[in-house]
């Protein structure tokens, strides 16, 4: 509770301070570049109005926990983006207009934020390096204005799969064409080389500084254990390997158990790493004797297993009877499935179980004890899981 209280201290101060650096830094910019007394005070009453939108986007957000990942957890580094923008916002007006890397301030803003505070806190920055800018043109509040605005909606959201090839190619496209038409076509209105130069160097910046944003943004919110989810789902760790020397059964039920889990998570779009793990680690418990959820927790939190994986497995182990999230369900039904036909094998003499009635009368009983019924899994990724199991004949074969 105190380092709750403490946190929230810290967003207060950060709050108003950012309240204040707005029009304050502007004033002094602003006089330092001798601007008219009216533009002096017209300008500042803007910056400070700017400065307020930014503030109260962030208060409502953290209010009514709209940050995308775990970025609500984290909001100091999104305060230290807006610092560290702000500061550009009023460096940019010494540079050439056609210089301005707005492109990676609006795309951090979103990362690291929502869509909502990439947009608007981006373009609250915008407004105060063109308030700087004598005599700048309209178009060019709009060029980064327009490319700024993509590049969020391009970037919003990105799953652990990190597609974001095309995301890339078609902000990058986009930015370039806007760049050259308003910047060497417009306000220029003429053509030669040297007008090039700025140009270029600012889409070579904004395209190396997207790829490194985008490297640090996957490793540190994204996909932050994926070298560890590499190391505990390797069939060779020490864990695995003492689970199969304790029982050999239970190690290959976990291993035809991940050989579903992981296809159906893919299907149906979980988190393949975390549904793995759980599924490879569901019985763990047992190396301590009984597998229950404080023997789970134990080991897990030994090997330092990600917190992800840590709660998903608390609910497998708890929340048998009635799971609440899709990924359970996917390992508890993948297990289910692989027990009752390891069982009915086992219990045949000659000839092989009917598999597919198994599953569907496994399937209509967990439904009607209302196994899934507080879950957020839909019909249609319900009935896509079960056509899987009802597909895979030959693997069953192999079970045994």
């Amino acid at each position: 509770m105190q380092e709750q209280a403490k946190s929230h201290k810290f967003f207060v101060a950060a709050q108003i301070g950012m309240l204040l650096l707005f029009p304050a830094l502007t004033f002094g910019m602003l006089y330092l570049r001798s601007f008219s007394k009216e533009e002096l005070v017209s300008d500042t009453i803007m910056a400070g109005i700017a400065g307020a939108v930014v503030v109260y986007l962030q208060f409502y957000m953290m209010v009514n926990h709209r940050y995308s990942y775990d970025n609500e957890l984290h909001w100091k580094r999104f305060y230290l983006i807006l610092l560290g923008g702000l500061a550009a916002a009023l460096l940019f007006p010494f540079l050439p207009v056609a210089g301005w890397p707005y492109l990676i301030l609006f795309i951090l803003l979103a990362m690291y934020g929502n869509l909502f505070s990439g947009f608007v806190s981006g373009t609250m920055l915008l407004m105060v390096s063109v308030l700087l800018t004598p005599g700048i043109g309209f178009h060019v509040f709009f060029l980064y204005f327009l490319s700024g605005l993509v590049g969020v909606i391009l970037f919003n959201e990105i799953d652990s799969d990190f597609r974001v090839e095309l995301p890339i190619c078609v902000t990058m496209l986009f930015f370039s064409v806007l760049l050259m038409a308003d910047i060497v076509l417009f306000e220029n209105r003429s053509l030669s080389g040297e007008l090039f130069i700025v140009p270029v160097i600012n889409i070579l910046v904004c395209f190396f500084l997207l790829l490194l944003t985008l490297k640090t943004f996957n490793s540190q919110v994204v996909n932050p254990f994926r070298g560890r989810y590499l190391e505990i789902n390797d069939q060779q760790h020490p864990l695995l390997i003492a689970l199969k020397q304790k029982s050999k059964d239970t190690y290959m039920e976990a291993i035809h158990t991940v050989h579903f889990a992981e296809r159906i998570a893919d299907k149906i779009g979980c988190n393949v790493d975390k549904v793995k793990t759980a599924a490879y680690y569901y019985r763990i418990g047992m190396l301590r004797g009984e597998n229950n959820w404080e023997n789970v927790q134990a080991i897990a939190w030994e090997n330092h297993f990600p917190q992800e994986a840590i709660d998903l497995l608390e609910e497998c182990l708890t929340h048998q009877e009635a799971v609440l999230h899709k990924e359970a369900a996917v390992v508890l039904l993948s297990d289910s499935v692989i027990r009752v036909i390891l069982a009915a094998q086992r219990k045949m003499t000659e000839g092989k179980p009917g598999y597919q009635k198994l599953i569907s009368i496994l399937f209509d009983k967990k439904v009607e004890a209302g196994f899934l019924n507080q879950c957020n899994i839909s019909f249609q990724e319900f009935l896509e899981l079960k056509q899987i199991f009802l597909e895979e004949n030959l693997y069953y074969d192999f079970l045994l």
